[in-house]
């Protein structure tokens, strides 16, 4: 059986699962903004103890690793996301603190 372009795209979409877009750029947005937070909290809590704030920054970037990766463990593929997410926050956190150092 040979089908249209046409036909075909309407035989895909029929199939295809429809994505809440709005829900996961909420769901995409508050994760992000909880590892800002949590990044942050570390970077101030670094500082506090008396590390310079490329130190604390290393130090939050390390946590950030390792939180993720435990966090892999606990929940398999999902966890493999986050810590991809708190390692690109933590290199992100980083890179603003030796910005402002300059």
């Amino acid at each position: 059986m040979r089908m249209s372009n046409e036909e075909y795209a309407a035989f895909v979409d029929s199939l295809s699962p429809r994505s809440p877009i709005w829900g996961d750029l909420l769901r995409a947005g508050l994760v992000g903004g909880a590892i800002c937070v949590v990044g942050q909290a570390l970077v101030n809590l670094y500082e506090y103890w008396g590390a310079a704030a490329t130190v604390a920054a290393t130090w939050c970037s390390i946590t950030l690793v390792f939180l993720g990766a435990l966090l892999t463990g606990a929940f398999a593929e999902r966890g493999i996301w986050v810590s991809c997410a708190l390692l690109a926050v933590s290199f992100l956190i980083m890179f603003i603190r030796e910005e402002e150092a300059k």
